[in-house]
């Protein structure tokens, strides 16, 4: 096979599969495969000697990263700002190398979506199974009850925080429904219905309520989308099974109870749970933003104003929490501007995912969004670079969903 040749026909394709495998690799690896997808998309421009630039879609989807930009000219804290822009450039870069992507290439990856997202659950499983055979070796006994905490700190540049690869997962899963949605082959039907019962088990350990949430939240969509009586059926049978989980495991349901009973957790005898901490965060995050309303305390100083509000809470002060919540993080560090500017961002999206029958876009878009009412998504590199990519991605193929023939339905 001539190298030239193929990087000159099929180079785009073949850089889209490895951002769909990126996972597997450590943060520095990361950064050169978005890099190398970048090249050859400038070289593929050179070649034809002509740039088809859609300035729409890029400010619709960098105008929030420019805007954190400008916020460093009212931030003291110059250091954690870049740091921060660092952070989350690729809320820059896909919205950039997306809106010049070439109109060809733009065909051939909507030929080729399904074995992209067949090869992103792929990955997720094997990452999952490979971390837990791994810890197994090592923790025998205890695996079940330390995995949340092994997978975040004891396996080096592979270290990812549970709530990360919860999301990995429901991602995975969410794709999964759009393949089964499709699929003809009963062989292929039943490999990804064995992929999905390994990555609920994972789920499942990992038990983070946000992304199980948003999880149900997605599907829910996409049956509303679909509207069809059997997969109604499969939707309420989903269900069921979650709630007899709940019912028949004592820590999965001591999780979801957390819910009912929240208070702040620096009055007397308060449980620290996860629930209680968020509540308090966003008590002290409220007063923070009203401090600066319009345009925020800047990308570099928000945090240090955060903490500083946590003097009077010793819980919170000695563990320096974020917001745990994208949103209230944003009317923090760029005022009710910048949070207006996400929103209409996002409002785009949807509206345009809507009208173009882009289902996948608007499932993925929806879990996004709920998750960031828990997590700060968008301010970790584990986050922020899958949702800008899945978004740019999906947003520029156009496979129109609603005219695809179900098969697996009437199997």
């Amino acid at each position: 096979m001539d190298i030239t040749n193929f990087f000159k026909n099929k180079g785009l394709i073949f850089s889209l599969y490895l951002l769909f495998i990126i996972p597997l690799f450590p943060t520095n690896i990361k950064s050169i495969i978005i890099a190398f997808f970048s090249l050859i998309l400038i070289l593929d421009i050179l070649k034809k000697r002509r740039v088809d630039f859609r300035p729409g879609f890029f400010f619709a989807n960098a105008s929030l990263y420019l805007f954190i930009i400008i916020s460093l000219a009212y931030t003291d804290n110059l250091s954690y700002g870049f740091k921060k822009i660092e952070t989350m450039s690729s809320l820059f870069i896909f919205p950039l190398v997306f809106s010049l992507f070439p109109e060809d290439a733009i065909k051939k990856a909507n030929k080729n979506r399904n074995r992209y997202l067949f090869v992103y659950i792929v990955t997720i499983t094997v990452l999952n199974t490979l971390f837990f055979v791994y810890h197994l070796g090592h923790y025998k006994e205890t695996i079940f009850k330390h995995y949340m905490t092994v997978i975040r700190i004891a396996q080096g540049d592979y270290s990812i925080h549970p709530i990360y690869m919860s999301m990995h997962i429901s991602v995975s899963l969410l794709f999964s429904v759009f393949l089964l949605y499709k699929e003809k082959s009963q062989k292929r039907i039943l490999l990804i219905l064995f992929l999905d019962m390994v990555l609920l088990f994972f789920l499942f350990l990992l038990l983070k309520k946000g992304p199980v949430l948003g999880l149900l939240l997605g599907i829910l969509t996409f049956v509303l989308l679909k509207n069809k009586k059997q997969i109604w059926y499969l939707f309420f049978s989903i269900i069921f099974v979650c709630f007899l989980l709940v019912l028949t495991s004592s820590k999965i349901r001591q999780k979801f109870i957390e819910l009912i009973k929240i208070e702040t957790v620096n009055e007397k005898d308060v449980e620290t749970t996860s629930s209680n901490i968020r509540y308090s965060l966003y008590k002290y995050g409220l007063e923070t933003f009203k401090e600066s309303f319009l345009f925020g305390h800047g990308i570099g100083d928000y945090r240090d104003k955060l903490i500083e509000s946590y003097k009077d809470n010793p819980v919170l002060f000695n563990e320096k929490y974020n917001t745990h919540n994208q949103y209230l993080s944003f009317l923090i560090s760029l005022g009710i501007i910048g949070f207006l500017i996400f929103l209409v961002s996002i409002g785009i999206n949807l509206k345009q995912a809507y009208k173009k029958g882009n289902h996948i876009l608007m499932v993925i878009l929806i879990f996004y969004c709920f998750v960031m009412i828990t997590e700060n998504i968008l301010e970790r590199e584990d986050g922020v670079l899958y949702f800008s990519f899945f978004i740019c991605f999906f947003n520029t193929i156009h496979v129109i969903e609603s005219e695809e023939k179900p098969s697996i339905v009437n199997t």
